[in-house]
């Protein structure tokens, strides 16, 4: 990637729950951050799934008795394989590939970029692009269990629009999907903030798409006119 070392002004996005993040400054090199990925080759499927698990759960909130669900499910970087068997508070996660998340225009889920694992630790990387935060989680084994030992989390609010960008360039805006639900909160996000009203509940928001072309990928084409994706 060129000029490392350039700082860019990230502007307001929208979280998980509807808020606006406040505008920081990132390194232009977490841009990419989702599109960078590893995998160590390990070969212990139950320690990974274990690891990730582990991982999850500190991602997510844990449900509420008779409560919505809040886990999401994860897609991985394509040199990653990963286990089928991995859960979250005791539910089985959804495993999709990047082409079923373009498929289904899906918004809400984990990203798992890079993983490693040893006998004794582990780490996993990984972005929630919903709410622009990417981070690591390091992990060591005490008597035959993951645990968290350091967790490294991180907002880019331009990072988000990057990997939504980059996953979406090329496809039409669906009616009824959750990135045209994610556009239409955002859209009001927007305009709520410029006329200091209060938020639309997301129940009465339209789920049609505002337009053809998802914004995410305006900001992705202009981040690539000046370099920043290489």
């Amino acid at each position: 990637m060129k000029n490392l070392s350039t700082k860019l002004l990230l502007t307001t996005a929208l979280t998980s729950n509807g808020a606006i993040a406040e505008s920081i400054d990132a390194p232009a090199a977490q841009i990419k951050t989702a599109i960078d990925s590893g995998n160590s080759g390990a070969a212990d499927a139950n320690g990974l799934s274990e690891a990730i698990s582990v991982s999850l759960e500190n991602i997510f909130n844990k449900p509420v008795d008779g409560g919505p669900s809040t886990v999401r499910p994860i897609v991985s970087a394509p040199d990653i394989t990963l286990p089928v068997d991995i859960t979250a508070f005791g539910q089985p996660i959804t495993i999709k590939t990047r082409d079923d998340v373009r498929s289904e225009q899906l918004a809400w889920f984990v990203y798992i970029s890079k993983v490693t694992l040893g006998p004794e630790q582990a780490s996993v990387a990984y972005q929630t692009p919903h709410n622009g935060k990417y981070g690591t989680f390091t992990l060591s084994k005490t008597d035959g269990n993951w645990s968290i030992q350091d967790h490294q989390q991180m907002h880019s609010s331009s990072g988000a629009r990057y990997f939504y960008g980059e996953l979406y360039e090329g496809v039409a805006c669906r009616d009824g999907s959750e990135m045209a639900r994610r556009w239409n909160m955002y859209k009001d996000a927007v305009e709520a903030a410029m006329a200091r009203r209060a938020r639309t509940p997301e129940d009465a928001l339209p789920s049609t798409c505002p337009g053809k072309e998802f914004p995410d990928v305006a900001a992705y084409k202009q981040y690539k006119a000046m370099g920043l994706n290489k």
